[in-house]
């Protein structure tokens, strides 16, 4: 009714500028980007509940063996061991603006590759990008000299349960806003 009618008219007008715009503002003002602080536990503040704490209510999702075993043969399939240095680097992302461009992943990859030949990128991207792993693992082999192309890796697509496995074995994730950094986000990965 009504009430419906208020709220929604709120939402797409003062309540969600003032949430993504204002609030957001707040939030930096305050110095908490970069905090991991959710718009959502501000509003508790003023209810006494204090936000989630890392410490006692940390995000997980816990390995699934059968994931993990089968992402060790598709890595051992590339040659690649359980003591080499992984890092994934995952390219895509929901919208186009929480995209990088794929000639900065493209020199990304060939830096990392540079910096330490023992290491292994893994590339990874989403359905809505299918493609963008492959053309930016290529583009990046082709920068590279004939003894660095092996660092750049591509595995093919990855289940969720997967991704996790491959996120818990690596030593650095790399990503923008997406469903894979929040996973890399309950393990112990550094982001």
């Amino acid at each position: 009714g009504l009430a419906l009618d208020a709220l929604q008219y709120f939402w797409r007008g003062q309540l969600r500028h003032w949430l993504f715009c204002d609030a957001g503002l707040l939030v930096a003002y305050l110095g908490l980007v970069g905090a991991a602080i959710d718009l959502s536990a501000l509003w508790l503040l003023p209810l006494g509940i204090a936000p989630p704490d890392p410490e006692t209510d940390p995000t997980e999702m816990p390995e699934d063996a059968a994931a993990a075993a089968a992402v060790g043969r598709r890595l051992a399939d590339k040659g690649i061991g359980r003591l080499d240095p992984i890092i994934v680097v995952h390219v895509s992302a929901g919208n186009p603006f929480r995209r990088w461009p794929a000639a900065s992943f493209v020199d990304l990859v060939c830096r990392l590759a540079a910096a330490d030949p023992r290491r292994r990128v893994i590339l990874t991207s989403g359905p809505s990008d299918a493609g963008a792993a492959a053309t930016i693992a290529n583009d990046a082999r082709g920068r590279l000299a004939p003894g660095l192309r092996g660092v750049v890796v591509e595995c093919g697509e990855f289940s969720l349960a997967e991704l996790r496995s491959l996120i818990g074995r690596a030593a650095l994730y790399i990503g923008g806003d997406s469903g894979p950094m929040h996973i890399a986000a309950s393990s112990d990965v550094p982001i």
